[in-house]
């Protein structure tokens, strides 16, 4: 015993006792059993009562639908005076990028190699 760590025998002691545990705890556990049962209870009736109807209630409903809201027209931005905001477009245009006349601006609209 004196070579075999502690650690060791407290991890197998430790794993041992929850083994137990569990085992007992799974055989002191009663399955549950379901019982199905019928019970038919009859009752005689007791008063017939016959009376004519005396009302007759009709109600005539008019509902008027409520007018759809307006739609308003989708601004067409193509046709505004006003250029849309660009964040960084200052910088945009003073870099190589911007370069209207590269391969890239010239050879998209074709999709042709060079």
């Amino acid at each position: 015993m004196k070579n075999v760590p502690k650690n060791l025998i407290l991890a197998v002691g430790v794993a041992a006792v929850l083994l137990i545990v569990m085992f007992s705890a799974a055989c002191s556990t009663p399955t549950p059993v379901t019982v199905k049962e019928t019970v038919v209870v009859e009752k005689p009736v007791e008063k017939i009562v016959e009376k004519p109807v005396e009302k007759i209630v009709e109600k005539v409903v008019t509902a008027t639908p409520a007018p759809a809201p307006a739609v308003a027209a989708k601004a067409d931005l193509t046709t505004t005076h006003k250029s849309p905001v660009v964040p960084a477009l200052a910088d945009w245009q003073k870099s190589g990028h911007a370069d209207f006349k590269s391969v890239s601006f010239t050879r998209w609209p074709s999709a042709t190699e060079p």
